[in-house]
């Protein structure tokens, strides 16, 4: 189990790491007000995962599903803070099918 970063500046991680990189299950939260919480591989999101949007303008947005290089790939339900929910195959973090 690995925890680094500070999270008032920059990204703060707990979870499983490879070569100083979030790899395997962990969880981020990030400055801007998201968090994610799923799979990892050399230090980007990928394999199942949430992500959700605590504040900013996108808050209360959530996306379920599976991510690959760190984007939306696969899989996936986006639910947005109004109820609209959009689900499908996801490429590159855009709907696709």
């Amino acid at each position: 189990l690995k925890e680094f970063g500070d999270n008032g500046t920059q990204p703060s991680y707990s979870g499983e790491a490879k070569n100083g990189m979030p790899d395997g299950m962990g969880i981020m939260n990030f400055p801007n007000g998201s968090k994610y919480i799923g799979e990892w591989k050399s230090g980007k999101k990928h394999g199942l995962g949430t992500l959700t949007f605590l504040k900013g303008h996108r808050a209360g947005e959530k996306f379920v599903g599976e991510f690959k290089n760190g984007n939306r790939n696969g899989e996936g339900t986006l639910t947005r803070p109004e109820g609209k929910v959009e689900s499908g195959r996801w490429e590159n973090s855009r709907l696709v099918a």
